[in-house]
């Protein structure tokens, strides 16, 4: 008994032995990763358009400056406004520890920086922003699954389009604010969004989602979800009340009729969108269109979310269809507008 009770002391103490020496050989190679400080930024940060703009990050005159930690600890925030950064060049942000920041403002960057890198040293980060590019000019910009951000709380992205896909956001439990209209968004990229709980804000709007989108059925918190000026059909009901939309269209599939039949539609959106308050006005307009647009009377049901075009007085042939709703420009701008080909045999 004596001799097992020894062996299994022995054995406790070489574990923790191991233990011990693994981390102290990760805190080792952890701070041999950083740049010895004090330091001038240039080599701290060897990239000359990095190192520009960590110099009026600092307020320093020079990239040839002597910076210390007391330096970095003084920031809680960081921009870049250098076009000649890209990928790699942010990356050499974890040559310096970043104690106290906890916004990051991408305010002007060239066609070769696509993502803010996941790095270690940055772990108050709570706000990345990249600002809206200028006109005629389209930058794409991918959204890693970050691992090393667990106090992001807002992601702004706008208006550069999705390169890959969104992720699963398995290493941010905090983000309550995700920003990413009109990015080329499909329904087939959006996540259910299950990791981030907490999400309230998440913008959607001028994208190509198309008919339907997950329900989110994660998302208790969310208060708005702007999905104006996409393609769908019907909006997700789990998260109804949160809803912004006045602008949609879309092309409805190819009907085939007997002459003297009306054409019906299910169309679930415009009920919706009714219930949350979303229409300006409620009317219904209905038309076909050759060389000219010809009224058709529309009919609703409330019952089974459907419209009915009279389609029954027109003669065989091949229509080009259409009902269109809340127009009330200037408020909508362009409205709810649903085409769709009816040949009548």
């Amino acid at each position: 008994m004596k001799k097992i009770l020894t062996s299994l002391s022995f054995a406790l103490l070489l574990i923790v032995l191991l233990l011990n020496f693994s981390g102290g050989d990760i805190k080792a190679q952890a701070a041999s990763e950083l740049y010895p400080l004090p330091a001038p930024i240039i080599e701290v940060f060897p990239d000359d358009g990095l190192a520009k703009d960590m110099a009026k990050n600092l307020n320093k005159e020079s990239v040839d400056d002597v910076i210390d930690q007391e330096d970095l600890d003084s920031l809680t925030g960081l921009g870049f406004e250098t076009e000649t950064i890209t990928n790699d060049s942010l990356k050499l942000l974890e040559r310096a520890m970043f104690n106290n920041v906890t916004g990051v403002d991408m305010a002007e960057f060239g066609e070769d920086l696509t993502e803010f890198p996941d790095i270690t040293t940055i772990p108050q980060l709570s706000n990345l922003s990249y600002a809206i590019p200028p006109d005629n000019v389209s930058r794409g910009l991918s959204l890693p699954d970050y691992q090393n951000y667990p106090e992001m709380e807002s992601i702004t992205m706008s208006q550069h389009p999705l390169i890959g896909s969104i992720p699963d956001f398995t290493g941010m439990p905090k983000l309550k604010h995700l920003y990413m209209g009109d990015m080329a968004i499909t329904s087939d990229d959006i996540p259910d969004f299950q990791n981030i709980p907490e999400l309230r804000t998440l913008e959607l709007g001028l994208n190509e989602l198309t008919d339907t989108i997950v329900n989110f059925s994660n998302l208790p918190h969310l208060n708005y979800l702007d999905l104006d000026y996409n393609h769908l059909n019907e909006l997700p009901t789990n998260v109804l009340d949160a809803i912004f939309v006045q602008n949609q269209t879309n092309t409805l599939p190819d009907q085939t009729i007997n002459q003297g039949e009306t054409s019906t539609i299910e169309l679930p959106i415009y009920y919706q969108m009714k219930s949350i308050d979303m229409l300006i006005t409620t009317q219904v307009s209905g038309e076909y269109i050759d060389d000219f647009n010809h009224p058709l009377p529309v009919t609703l049901d409330e019952t089974t979310n459907s419209m009915t075009l009279d389609t029954s007085s027109l003669n065989p042939g091949v229509y080009k269809v259409n009902v269109n709703f809340n127009m009330a420009y200037p408020v909508t701008q362009e409205g709810c507008f649903y085409d769709w080909v009816v040949t009548i045999n």
